[in-house]
């Protein structure tokens, strides 16, 4: 099933983990604060064989502000993060992910 390659459930944990970098990236202070990071849901899309090193970026979908005030009036707020993991010599996307993740305070 592997074809001598990354399984499926480490490409996925490696989205998650680029989508909580972000989340710490642009919402940090809160986490310090008491936020608790959570991921809500992922759907992933395995689009090529990974046949080397790859390397994994995420991208905030919508405005942080927007989040952020959603957060400081509710006390939650969720948000999606549009991750891909592409081979880091020649930058052929291998997987796209949607995380959801969300910020709640407890």
């Amino acid at each position: 099933n592997h074809v001598g390659r990354p399984p499926p459930a480490a490409l996925f944990g490696l989205g998650v983990r680029t989508a909580f970098a972000l989340m710490l990236k642009a919402f940090g202070d809160e986490v310090k604060s008491g936020a608790v990071p959570l991921i809500k849901s992922g759907a992933i899309e395995f689009k090529a064989i990974v046949t080397g090193a790859v390397l994994s970026t995420a991208t905030l979908v919508g405005d942080p502000a927007a989040v952020r005030a959603r957060f400081d009036e509710r006390g939650s707020a969720s948000f999606e993060v549009a991750v891909e993991i592409a081979l880091e010599d020649g930058g052929v996307i291998t997987t796209l992910m949607r995380p959801r993740m969300s910020l709640k305070r407890f």
